[in-house]
């Protein structure tokens, strides 16, 4: 019902916004402009000057706690890890108490850092200290044609990403070469990665400087309003014109 309703209105609208790859490709390419939610520049984290090599041994996850979003996956992978100084901080709220209690009831909730909400001074403080940022979402059909906020937090902090290895996400770190992608349901796998960053610090820190490269110049509203005001102009523009 809901794709018939979109078909029948691309033909009486005159301009249609979308905010990913595959909502466009529902749309008419003439009508249609990709508008995507990437974040303004002025309200991003400042990269920590600290070489990765000498932070803490930690990884970063920013957001909403729960089961869809692996919470109890990312402790696990920590968890695998041998070096015991290695650790999983979190940044948010648990959207269920019953997922607290669980997650607090596991073993691998020792190596766990759990911080609540912060402030954005908070959380910048957080990120500088990591050795890099968490985006490991369960392949939920919502959550893999979304652009998560904090995939771009983490690119704009200068820290690696370790993503889950979905198409559209795929495309922005492959790009920029900013981080690894994993399966999100192999916790071996994301320890592996995990490893990786803690045995090869410079090529991580190049990782994270490749991300925040990428938001300065590619991945910021400030271009994409640009893109969504010469849209407007040009329907507005087309509509103004005598017949």
């Amino acid at each position: 019902l809901i794709a018939l309703t979109e078909w029948a209105a691309s033909f009486v609208l005159d301009g249609i916004v979308v905010v990913t790859d595959e909502i466009e490709n529902r749309f008419p390419a003439k009508k249609t402009a990709l508008v995507r939610n990437f974040p303004i520049l002025q309200e991003m984290h400042t990269p920590d000057a600290r070489p990765m090599r000498d932070r803490p041994r930690e990884f970063t996850y920013i957001g909403t706690i729960t089961q869809n979003r692996n919470i109890f996956r990312m402790m696990e992978a920590v968890d695998g890890l041998a070096d015991q100084q290695a650790r999983l901080r979190l940044a948010g709220d648990f959207i269920l108490a019953d997922d607290q209690r669980i997650a607090e009831s596991l073993p691998a909730w020792r190596r766990v850092k759990y911080e609540g909400w912060l402030s954005r001074e908070g959380v910048a403080s957080i990120l500088a200290d990591s050795r890099a940022g968490l985006v490991l979402l369960k392949p939920v059909p919502h959550e893999m044609v979304t652009l998560p906020i904090k995939l771009f937090e983490y690119m704009a902090a200068g820290i690696p990403v370790i993503s889950s290895d979905f198409p559209l996400w795929r495309k922005i770190v492959d790009e920029a070469r900013c981080g690894l992608l994993v399966d999100p349901e192999d916790a071996p796998a994301m320890t592996a990665a995990m490893q990786w960053v803690l045995d090869n610090p410079e090529e991580a820190q190049a990782m994270g400087e490749r991300g925040r490269q990428a938001i300065e110049r590619t991945c910021n509203w400030e271009i994409e309003a640009e893109a969504l005001i010469a849209f407007y102009q040009d329907k507005l523009g087309a509509k103004a014109l005598p017949a």
